[in-house]
């Protein structure tokens, strides 16, 4: 056997060895049998039974042949705040290797989240009456990267690509998050039975909000706390805003990046 053999045949086994180990970590997702419309419903969809503890988020990851699947609910009002001021970016990579290839951003950033009332409306948000304000404007708009065939930047909620995505938010009671991504934006025109079990990644980055300038530090006041930490599944939880409570920039100032795999699942009933 020859040195360049020997090399080659070596390659192959870190290959083997390294398919077979993501096989092994990556979380199934789950055939989604019921036709979807991303309106911010959890009907369509069996329970949310996995926790992301980092993000206090519950979350199912499906598929059909067409369609990759994402809803995540919070019952954390801190964490709502925090992902409808920085925003979300999911990341999609069709192999193991845990790269964001495709990216789509929704929530986007409010970087002027806390303007005073006469301030000018930020560009993709709809501005209610004096009524709604401190309340979050529903976005209209989302970030797209990486996907086939269509631009970079930002394109409105609907759009000829097929990628669906909704909020919605109960202030106080729950944060529900819904994403429809067609396969063939970042990966293939249509599953196949050879795509079963067929690892991918997600990546889910919260990035830090960045505050204005002109903010001032909030700290508690004495007999004042965060808002936030509700349990998971809890309608009613500790999460829910009360009187007395500020937002929690420390939470707000936190970058977090979660990197998952799961496996493809495919019917042909």
């Amino acid at each position: 056997m020859s040195k360049l053999t020997r090399i080659l045949a070596a390659l192959l086994l870190v290959v083997s060895w390294g398919s077979l180990q993501a096989q092994k970590n990556a979380e199934p997702t789950q055939w989604q049998h019921m036709p979807v419309v991303a309106d911010g419903q959890t009907d369509e969809y069996p329970e949310l039974s996995r926790y992301l503890s980092e993000i206090k988020m519950l979350y199912y990851i499906g598929n059909d042949d067409e369609n990759l699947y994402i809803v995540m609910k919070t019952y954390d009002n801190a964490m709502m705040q925090k992902l409808m001021l920085a925003g979300l970016e999911i990341g999609l990579d069709t192999t193991s290797k845990k790269k964001m290839r495709a990216v789509i951003g929704f929530p986007m950033p409010r970087m002027q989240a806390f303007r005073r009332p006469d301030d000018a409306q930020q560009p993709g948000e709809r501005r209610g009456g004096s009524s709604e304000r401190g309340r979050f404007p529903e976005p209209d708009q989302m970030m797209l990267k990486g996907f086939i065939h269509i631009p970079d930047g930002e394109t409105p909620l609907q759009n000829p690509s097929g990628i669906q995505a909704k909020v919605k938010v109960k202030r106080g009671e729950e944060f529900v998050y819904e994403a429809v991504i067609p396969f063939k934006t970042f990966f293939k025109p249509v599953l196949s039975p050879k795509d079963k079990d067929r690892v991918i990644s997600l990546t889910f980055h919260l990035p830090a909000f960045e505050r204005p300038e002109n903010m001032p530090q909030q700290r508690p006041m004495q007999g004042e706390r965060p808002m936030g930490g509700s349990r998971p599944g809890s309608d009613h939880g500790s999460g829910a805003q009360r009187g007395g409570e500020r937002p929690d920039f420390e939470l707000l100032s936190t970058e977090t990046t979660i990197k998952k795999l799961f496996k493809l699942q495919y019917n042909d009933n």
